[in-house]
């Protein structure tokens, strides 16, 4: 029998929660764990319902910006961002995003992301003071290039010089360690995580306005940003999952005498092992959903990567199949908060991995970094272990995990 996570935000971090998600999906609709305080929602029709109640929010209704954030500008950002808020403002705003997006081809995301590449590589070779042939050879510099490629991207789209776009990726890792409710205290003497996450903050924001000839409204670079905001962890986690499943699934040799079907394996990867595992709702008034009554003030919890494997939703979901014709992602959400920057991330991923396919990567294990959502591979030296990433055999790599709960 499988060893199951302690809870459903431990599951984040597991070697394989897939079972343990499964189990809940035989449960009732809505499931309440007492030690979490929160429901949990763990079958795909379910979580649609949940996204789709008019009583379910994306903030609690006594907290839109976090308490550490109130009062600042980064409240202030916070609160104009469209997945942190609901209603007709959000859509409008969304709308106006679809627009941004829908100008980048996949033709340009290609020529960016390959660019980029180039950018990044010549980059980290400088910083590890490796050869560029080299250089993902060392698995930290493979960590690096991982998470840094997507915001280097999404900044080059958006306008910003090479050398800014390359440094965004830390200026957006700032703003993200902000977020931690202690922010504001913890840190050096000169400076709080919270006052480092404002000047990142500030300097993106100014470089976000320079790159546009007529001026910004504050909730427009506040979106722009959350496109960068939104690269730094899902779209980096799409491309390391991306790497586990070449592993898992024995398809190095099959991906590298076809790297174009790299699109297609991002695309399965996204379902089958979601960077973007859960994501929560607030009940801002009692209400019924899926036969369960739940009072104002309740919490759910919807487990996009349990929707992922959902046996009512897709054909032999613990299957991984290259060019499945699936259905709706719920990864990306649905409804009004359906991501608009899906197919950007996927094409951003999928060049990435054809660049990968072709390079000599170590032999690697991997663990996931420590998230209350995200499902983040993080790759470790392996010498012991054959992997088809160093040669053309078909072995697997054992996985660890981290573990720990959240």
């Amino acid at each position: 029998m499988p060893q199951f996570p302690t809870n459903a935000i431990a599951a984040v971090q597991h070697q394989n929660p897939y079972p343990y998600y499964a189990a809940l999906r035989q449960g009732s609709a809505l499931q309440f764990d007492p030690e979490l305080q929160l429901w949990i929602a763990a079958k795909a029709e379910v979580i649609r319902q949940v996204m789709a109640a008019p009583a379910a929010a994306v903030r609690p209704a006594h907290e839109t910006v976090p308490t550490h954030l109130q009062g600042n500008d980064l409240g202030k950002l916070f609160v104009q961002l469209i997945r942190m808020t609901d209603g007709a403002a959000q859509q409008q705003a969304k709308a106006w995003l679809q627009t941004q997006i829908s100008d980048w081809s996949e033709m340009a995301i290609r020529e960016h992301t390959l660019m980029c590449i180039d950018k990044l590589t010549t980059a980290l070779a400088h910083e590890y003071q490796l050869p560029a042939a080299k250089l993902l050879s060392n698995t930290e510099a493979l960590n690096d290039f991982i998470q840094r490629l997507p915001v280097t991207v999404m900044a080059r789209l958006l306008g910003f010089p090479a050398e800014a776009a390359l440094a965004s990726a830390q200026q957006i890792a700032a703003f993200i360690r902000c977020l931690a409710p202690d922010s504001a205290t913890a840190g050096s003497k000169t400076a709080s995580p919270l006052q480092t996450g404002e000047q990142a903050c500030h300097s993106l924001f100014h470089q976000l306005q320079t790159a546009h000839t007529e001026p910004l409204a504050p909730w427009q670079l506040a979106n722009l940003f959350g496109l960068l905001m939104q690269s730094y962890e899902a779209t980096a986690g799409l491309i390391g999952n991306s790497l586990v499943a070449l592993t898992e699934q024995q398809l190095w040799p099959q991906l590298r005498a076809k790297p174009e079907l790299s699109l297609a394996l991002v695309a399965e990867v996204a379902r089958f092992n979601a960077p973007v595992q859960n994501t929560r709702r607030f009940i801002h008034h009692d209400c019924t959903i899926a036969g369960i009554k739940l009072p104002a003030g309740s919490v759910v919890l919807l487990l996009l990567g349990s929707a992922g494997r959902d046996e009512a939703a897709y054909s032999k979901p613990d299957e991984f199949q290259l060019g499945r014709a699936t259905a709706e992602n719920l990864t990306f959400s649905t409804g009004a908060h359906r991501c608009p920057g899906q197919a950007l991330a996927q094409h951003i991923a999928a060049v990435a991995v054809e660049f990968l396919l072709a390079q000599q990567l170590p032999a690697y294990s991997w663990q996931y970094r420590p998230s209350a959502n995200g499902r983040l591979s993080y790759f470790c030296n392996a010498p012991h272990l054959t992997t088809a990433a160093t040669t053309e055999t078909t072995e697997t790599t054992e996985t660890t995990a981290l573990g720990a709960t959240q």
